[in-house]
């Protein structure tokens, strides 16, 4: 899967519509972190979301099918992708100077002698337990 489907949406936001009522930006932020996503895109969906007639909300099907029909909602879901985040847990490992590949992710993961991780240099580096 190549970005957030209308599908995968409807299913987050039936499950809020079916708890609160509405969709919170809280809860669709809280889904959505395996998605590379910005704060301004969330609030557009969650508005959009919520401004959609309640016959729309009445289960998950009406609602992925209203969100198909919005073009613009469409759009904006085809430019959210999926992380390539991988997490790995090396708290009971040795691996100094060892380098790990990470497959589909085009980097690779680096310790140095002091024990902390290295990633790419626009990623954040993660320190050892």
């Amino acid at each position: 899967m190549d970005f957030l489907t209308s599908t995968i949406l409807a299913g987050f936001a039936w499950g809020g519509i079916k708890h609160v009522g509405n969709v919170t930006f809280e809860y669709l932020k809280g889904k959505l972190t395996s998605w590379i996503i910005n704060d301004q895109e969330i609030e557009t969906i969650v508005s959009k979301i919520n401004s959609l007639p309640e016959a729309y909300k009445k289960n998950q099907k009406f609602l992925e099918v209203a969100i198909e029909d919005d073009a613009q909602l469409i759009d904006l879901l085809k430019n959210i992708k999926p992380r390539n985040d991988v997490n790995i847990d090396f708290s009971h490992t040795s691996m100094e100077n060892t380098t790990v590949n990470v497959v589909g992710s085009g980097g690779s993961i680096t310790t140095n002698n002091n024990n902390y991780f290295t990633e790419n240099p626009q990623a954040s580096t993660i320190k050892k337990n």
